[in-house]
């Protein structure tokens, strides 16, 4: 959704605007961005998904593996479910 916000796993919240500037970046570049574990509640007209994300990949020249907790909450728009906010807590090294 347009209004859509990240609270990412080092406590900055962004928005759709800058997490699309961001992966123009091309960096990080990712080898592996896979979603494991996840389960699902949905009511009404919201959904919420927890799980854990794998990256891996080259970030500023480093190499990095990591996981991350994850929760995304999810509303119904005109038919659609539609991403509304999101919050990522790092795991793993």
């Amino acid at each position: 959704m347009e209004d859509y916000t990240l609270t990412n796993s080092k406590g900055k919240v962004t928005t759709c605007t800058d997490d699309v500037a961001e992966a123009r970046k091309h960096d990080p570049k990712y080898d592996i961005f896979e979603n494991h574990d996840m389960k699902v509640r949905v009511h009404d007209g919201a959904a919420v998904v927890i799980g854990i994300t794998h990256t891996n990949g080259i970030s500023g020249g480093q190499s990095f593996d990591a996981e991350f907790r994850f929760t995304d909450t999810f509303v119904k728009d005109h038919g659609r479910w539609r991403l509304w906010a999101g919050q990522a807590v790092k795991i793993t090294p």
